[in-house]
C-alpha cells in the first residue's frame, strides 16, 4: 500500500487548492487554468527547490497524446563532483513527471542523456537526489512545488523502477560498446518509462522499457 502519510497529505493538499477552485497544476504555474501547449514554465529559468534542487514544466500537444498527457515535470539535481572531474557547477536530470492538464500524475520516465545535458549519475545517486527534494518539498514551509514531492513521496516503487529499467537498458549498451553513441543519439529521447495511477497501489507496477 501507498504510505498513508503521503496520501492523507496529497489528499489535503487537493482538497486546499479545490476550495480555491484551484488544481495542482494551475497552482504550481501560478493560473488558474494549465499554461497553453509548448510552453516552458518558467520561461526561461528553473524553479528552485532548496540547494542543487530545480524543476520547470513543460506542456505539449495534449490533444495529441492517448493518455491525456498535457506536459511534465523535469525534475534537476546539482551533479557532485568526482575525482578528475572538472570543478564548474553542473547538474543532472533526475526524472521527469508526466502529468494531465489537472496535475493528475500519468508516467514517470527518464530522458537520454543528449535530452537535458548535464551529467550522468548512477540510479542510486538520483533516487537520493530524489528522497531529497520530496523531503524538502514537503516541508511546510514549501511552496507550489509541494504538489511534485508529494507525487514522489506516493510512487517510491515506480522510482525504483523506472530507475531499474534505465539501468538495465544502459547496460545493455555497455556490453554492446555502443553506450556513448547511444547516449547521444537524437533518436532517442527516453530510456525508461512506467505509468502511474493515483487509484493503484504501489508494488508491481508495470514497467517498459524506453526505446
Amino acid at each position: 500500500m501507498r504510505e498513508p502519510a503521503a496520501v492523507a497529505q496529497a489528499i489535503d493538499y487537493v482538497r486546499s487548492l479545490a476550495a480555491r477552485n484551484v488544481n495542482p497544476l494551475a497552482a504550481i504555474v501560478g493560473s488558474r487554468r494549465a499554461p497553453p501547449v509548448f510552453h516552458q514554465f518558467p520561461q526561461p529559468g528553473i524553479n528552485r527547490v532548496g540547494e542543487g534542487l530545480g524543476y520547470f514544466y513543460h506542456s505539449h500537444d495534449a490533444p495529441a497524446s492517448p493518455t491525456r498527457e498535457h506536459g511534465h515535470f523535469h525534475l534537476f539535481g546539482r551533479a557532485r563532483r568526482r575525482r578528475g572531474e572538472d570543478p564548474v557547477d553542473s547538474y543532472v536530470h533526475l526524472a521527469g513527471i508526466g502529468v494531465d492538464a489537472n496535475g493528475a500524475p500519468l508516467r514517470l520516465f527518464t530522458t537520454n542523456l543528449w535530452v537535458t545535458a548535464g551529467r550522468w549519475r548512477s540510479a542510486a545517486f538520483i533516487r537520493g537526489e530524489l528522497n531529497r527534494f520530496a523531503h524538502r518539498a514537503t516541508r511546510p514551509d514549501s511552496g507550489a512545488e509541494r504538489w511534485i514531492g508529494l507525487l514522489l513521496r506516493l510512487f517510491p516503487a515506480e522510482i525504483r523502477s523506472v530507475l531499474r529499467l534505465r539501468e538495465l537498458k544502459v547496460a545493455g549498451w555497455r556490453r554492446e560498446g555502443v553506450v556513448q553513441r547511444r547516449l547521444a543519439d537524437r533518436r532517442i529521447h527516453l530510456l525508461s518509462a512506467v505509468p502511474l495511477a493515483l487509484g493503484e497501489p504501489a508494488g508491481s507496477p508495470r514497467e517498459r522499457a524506453a526505446s
